[in-house]
């Protein structure tokens, strides 16, 4: 995504020690324009952190007109969402090549 010039916000990576991390994650998605799940067996079926950021994802996305594109699901194995709202969007499946699925999201993300 650096090549593209897209800002990424990374939680490992962007929270600081000290910092409360629901608080972060939650201001970083009301602040950001763009929200991209990571889809794995490991994501939908354990209870967590994932869910409480999807849910709060899909309240943001509700503020959303129709017409524009604010949750990008990818998916990185074979594996259903299991929310039904995330299943109705359009994911974009990282395999069998990484490199056409990232360029799916860049071009999805400059269409929007």
């Amino acid at each position: 995504m650096q090549k593209a010039e897209i800002k990424v916000w990374i939680d490992t990576i962007n929270i600081i020690p000290g910092q409360i991390r629901k608080m972060e994650i939650h201001k970083a998605l009301t602040e950001s324009r763009f929200y991209i799940p990571i889809i794995s067996t490991n994501s939908v079926s354990k209870v967590g952190r994932f869910h409480s950021e999807l849910r709060i994802a899909l309240e943001i996305l509700d503020k959303y007109p129709c017409t524009k594109t604010f949750i990008i699901p990818m998916r990185i194995e074979e594996c259903s969402p299991l929310h039904p709202r995330i299943e109705e969007i359009h994911w974009v499946d990282m395999f069998p090549s990484w490199e056409d699925g990232i360029n799916k999201i860049i071009k999805s993300i400059k269409h929007s």
